[in-house]
């Protein structure tokens, strides 16, 4: 059905895993997986037997963010109207982003999490992971905005001078630390599964009554994102600028045509 993530259904299909599947590609997010994904956690939300969704890794990476193949070849200014519309304003880069589903989401994060994919790991409603884990803005490096709501709930998780701390260095925040500043709610010990750790979560949260806590989970996303859809626009256009000016394409040739930034590791100095 999906050529860019795999769905499975367990506990009597009450939980729905779901992943994306481009190992070789360390699991970056290009246009059709982005689709792939929107469409998988919709059919989640319809699916009546369907209570809660683990967002698992992958090999041992989540996601480390858009794929920088892709954007090196839509990202540039001569395309920018006809990129846009497709791309962003309606389904945005990342797919599911700018979707809020009806039901919880727990993130289960292993390895890399980077930009596109931190923004992903934001958009969980809970993160079980470990102390190997990678979180960061890695984007900062090649010149790509944020805008998969990362400025928006970034800052709502861990704080405003934190988000700044990433936002402004792209520096890596790994498991312990993470754990520390709220970015991760459980943290796995070494001898620990991250995914069965998450399915046990996700058994602790269907043992309640469901309807109620959906709505009193919808509550909080609409009181503490009162503003989502001006945020994310905002965060939008500031990007938009950036792919304007050439950063964003010249970046993404830079990691592509020289593996400039790859794996983490940081850009040459001036």
């Amino acid at each position: 059905m999906y050529k860019n993530i795999e769905v499975k259904k367990i506990d009597n299909n009450r939980i729905v895993i779901i992943n994306i599947n481009r190992p070789q590609k360390r699991n970056c997010v290009n246009s059709e997986t982005a689709k792939e994904l929107l469409k998988a956690f919709q059919d989640f939300d319809n699916d009546p037997e369907a209570l809660i969704a683990i967002f698992a890794s992958k090999d041992g990476i989540f996601c480390a963010g858009f794929d920088l193949m892709e954007a090196s070849q839509i990202m540039h200014s001569n395309n920018i109207q006809e990129m846009f519309p497709l791309h962003f304003q309606s389904k945005a880069p990342m797919g599911i982003s700018r979707y809020l589903t009806k039901k919880p989401v727990i993130g289960s994060i292993e390895g890399f999490a980077v930009a596109g994919g931190l923004e992903l790991s934001l958009w969980c409603d809970m993160i079980v992971s470990n102390r190997q884990c990678v979180f960061g803005v890695f984007c900062r490096r090649f010149g790509v905005p944020l805008i998969d709501g990362g400025t928006v709930r970034l800052q709502r998780v861990v704080g405003f001078n934190r988000a700044k701390d990433m936002v402004l260095t792209g520096r890596d925040v790994k498991g312990q630390e993470a754990y520390e500043w709220g970015l991760v709610n459980r943290l796995c010990s070494d001898n620990e599964n991250v995914l069965e750790k998450s399915i046990e979560l996700c058994k602790e949260i269907i043992r309640n009554p469901q309807y109620c806590m959906q709505l009193d989970r919808l509550s909080l996303y609409e009181n503490t994102f009162i503003n989502f859809d001006q945020q994310i626009q905002t965060e939008f256009h500031r990007g938009s600028l950036a792919i304007l000016k050439g950063e964003t394409s010249q970046g993404a040739s830079n990691f592509v045509n020289n593996k400039a930034g790859r794996s983490g590791k940081p850009l040459p100095k001036l």
